[in-house]
C-alpha cells in the first residue's frame, strides 16, 4: 500500500514498480518519444544535452497530474482486491487514459494515419476521447447525470481553456485597461472556440484564426513560412526588430531552439524596459499592440 511521502520519493516509488512510469519522462508525447527514438550516435555532448532539455519543463509538469492519478489508481485497484501487477497495470492505463501517451499503441488512429497533420495534439486526443466517453454514458433525461456531466465539461473544457489565457492576459499587464474588460466577454467566447476546435483534426488549425493569429500550416511546414517571413524582412532593408524576429524564428525551424520563447521575452523585456509593461512580461511577452 503507498504511503504518504514527498513527491520525489513517490515518484521512486513509482518507478520502482511501473516501467512505464518510469519511462514516462520520454514517451508522454509522440513528439518527445520521437525525440528520445532518435539515434544518437555521431551527435556531441552539447547537441545531446540540448535535445534532452527540449522538454524538461514540460516533464516535470506533467507529472504534477500524472503521478496523483497513477496513485489514485492504484490504491482504487488495490482496495478491489486486484494483486499488485494487476493494480500497476490499471493505474498505467489510468494515466494513459487521461493524460494520452506518445507511444504508438496509445496514439489514436488520426495520429498513426496522419502524422504530418496531427503533431503535437496527443494531449488535445485525450481531451476528446474523455469529452466522448462522459456524453456517451450520461442519461440526459436525469438532472444528477446532467450536473455531473456539466462538471466534466467544466473539467476537461472550459477550466483549461480560460483559466491559462486569463492568466496570461494578467501577467502581460493587459487587466489595467478598462476596454479590455468591456470586451473580455467576447474574448472568453474566442479563447473557449478556440479550444474546442483545438480537439479535432482537420479543424484545429482553424482555432488560431478565430484568435487572431495568422495560420502558418502544420508545425512540420512552418520552415517555409518562416524563411519566406524573412525574405521580406531582409528585402525591406532595414535592420530591425521584423528582422530579428524572423531570424530567430527560422532557426527555431530548423534546429528546434525555443524560438517563440526568445521572442516572446525580447518583446516583453523592450515593453518592460519602455513602462509600457509588468516586469512579468519578460517571461510572457508584451500586451498585444490592439488591447
Amino acid at each position: 500500500m503507498y504511503k504518504r511521502q514527498r513527491f520525489e520519493s513517490s515518484i521512486t516509488w513509482i518507478a520502482e514498480k511501473s516501467d512505464f512510469m518510469r519511462l514516462r519522462n520520454k514517451t508522454f508525447n509522440r513528439e518527445l518519444s520521437e525525440i528520445n527514438g532518435r539515434v544518437t550516435h555521431g551527435k556531441g555532448k552539447l547537441r545531446t544535452v540540448a535535445d534532452a532539455s527540449l522538454f524538461y519543463l514540460m516533464q516535470k509538469m506533467q507529472l504534477v497530474a500524472d503521478v496523483p492519478t497513477w496513485i489514485g489508481a492504484f490504491e482504487k485497484a488495490q482496495a478491489e482486491g486486484n494483486d499488485e501487477a494487476k493494480s500497476v497495470a490499471l493505474a498505467d492505463q489510468a494515466v494513459i487514459d487521461s493524460q494520452g501517451g506518445g507511444q504508438t499503441k496509445d496514439l489514436s488512429a488520426v495520429q498513426r494515419a496522419h502524422p504530418f497533420l496531427a503533431m503535437f495534439y496527443s494531449y488535445f486526443s485525450s481531451t476528446y476521447n474523455l469529452a466522448a466517453e462522459s456524453t456517451a454514458k450520461t442519461d440526459f433525461r436525469k438532472p444528477a447525470a446532467v450536473a455531473g456531466w456539466m462538471g466534466d465539461m467544466a473539467l476537461l473544457m472550459v477550466i483549461p481553456a480560460l483559466a491559462p489565457n486569463l492568466l496570461m492576459a494578467l501577467l502581460r499587464g493587459e487587466a489595467g485597461d478598462d476596454d479590455w474588460w468591456d470586451k473580455l466577454p467576447a474574448t472568453l467566447a474566442k479563447w473557449q472556440a478556440g479550444y474546442l476546435l483545438s480537439t479535432m483534426v482537420g479543424v484545429r488549425e482553424i482555432s488560431g484564426l478565430i484568435e487572431g493569429f495568422a495560420y502558418s500550416g502544420p508545425p512540420a511546414g512552418r520552415v517555409l513560412v518562416d524563411a519566406g517571413k524573412l525574405v521580406t524582412q531582409v528585402k525591406q532593408g532595414e535592420i530591425d526588430e521584423g528582422l530579428a524576429a524572423a531570424s530567430v524564428r527560422l532557426l527555431g525551424s530548423t534546429t528546434g531552439i525555443p524560438s517563440t520563447q526568445i521572442v516572446r521575452s525580447a518583446r516583453g523585456w523592450s515593453a518592460w524596459a519602455d513602462g509600457e509593461a509588468p516586469v512579468t512580461s519578460v517571461l510572457v511577452g508584451p500586451p498585444p499592440p490592439n488591447r
